[in-house]
């Protein structure tokens, strides 16, 4: 049961595939479920669907929010690296 979360969140990221709060959701339900590899993974699909700057900002905001400082720091170099 501790996974059930999982169901129902990733598959409204292949219904949805450009909202970014959909792919932030599974990637916290990872993180806090100690998945770290499955949560950067999902992090890497949501900026393929959507390779912007807006995007990996949000990508960044999001591992701040569980204090991957040093993950945010990246997200935000590559969203420099589109200007």
């Amino acid at each position: 049961m501790r996974f059930a979360a999982l169901h129902g969140v990733r598959p409204m990221t292949e219904l949805f595939p450009l909202d970014r709060q959909t792919y932030a959701s599974l990637y916290v339900v990872y993180m806090i479920t100690g998945r770290p590899a499955e949560a950067n993974q999902t992090l890497e699909a949501m900026a393929a669907a959507s390779p912007s700057r807006r995007t990996y900002l949000f990508a960044a905001h999001t591992v701040e929010a569980v204090n991957d400082l040093r993950t945010a720091e990246q997200w935000k170099r590559r969203a420099q690296s589109l200007h």
